[in-house]
């Protein structure tokens, strides 16, 4: 008897990085307004840094996700996204810094942060096939940076920009935890666990991105 051996291959599905192609050009549209109200100097370029990272990370991110690549080519495409990950968190950032901090503690915080990431950046790509570890935690560090600078934030924001920064980096966190865990693989042909941890990333850079339109108002 012959027996047939069935090889089980992942599902990709249909709508993976879809979300972020229209993410990037939202994302670029909403930059340059971003740009256009915010005051000059530092502020104006700490929402450059903002709109380019996050522009850069979603359409990364769409052609990774959506395009054919080879195996090499797809390779580097994941190192560039992970990458982009850690870049955006530092663009996230510099925003936030501007409206709460003064130059001295600003330059500190967004120089201590930059180097926390391009250490990220250099284990990730190291790494890059390994689910977890040490590139994971530095994900997390950088992206809850912001306890550094807890008390200003809060003393210098409205209770409910406070709210929209604390619950961005919240929503981050929960994207993070649905792909680690592979957790709400809703509908795996269509739109998996990964869609869902977009979806919720999304949702924190938006309540980020209303913090900023509101301080640079």
């Amino acid at each position: 008897m012959i027996q047939q051996l069935r090889i089980s291959v992942p599902v990709r599905p249909r709508l993976r990085g879809s979300m972020h192609v229209f993410a990037g050009v939202l994302a670029a549209v909403g930059g340059v307004a971003l740009v256009v109200r915010a005051p000059g100097g530092f502020p104006r370029v700490a929402v450059v840094a903002y709109g380019v990272t996050m522009t850069a990370m979603f359409a990364v991110s769409a052609a990774y996700h959506r395009l054919r690549w080879s195996d090499r080519a797809r390779r580097r495409m994941k190192a560039l996204d992970h990458t982009m990950i850690f870049c955006f968190v530092v663009g996230s950032y510099a925003p936030l810094a501007v409206l709460v901090l003064g130059p001295g503690a600003r330059l500190a915080f967004l120089g201590s942060l930059a180097v926390v990431a391009a250490v990220g950046i250099v284990v990730k790509l190291v790494q890059l096939d390994r689910p977890g570890g040490p590139a994971d935690l530095l994900y997390a560090v950088v992206t809850w940076w912001g306890v550094f600078i807890a008390l200003a934030v809060f003393r210098e924001l409205s209770t409910p920009d406070a709210a929209l920064a604390v619950g961005g980096l919240l929503l981050y966190s929960l994207s993070a935890g649905f792909l680690a865990g592979r957790w709400w693989d809703l509908a795996p042909a269509t739109f998996g666990y990964h869609e869902v941890a977009h979806t919720v990333m999304l949702a924190g850079t938006i309540a980020h991105y209303v913090l900023y339109w509101r301080g640079y108002g």
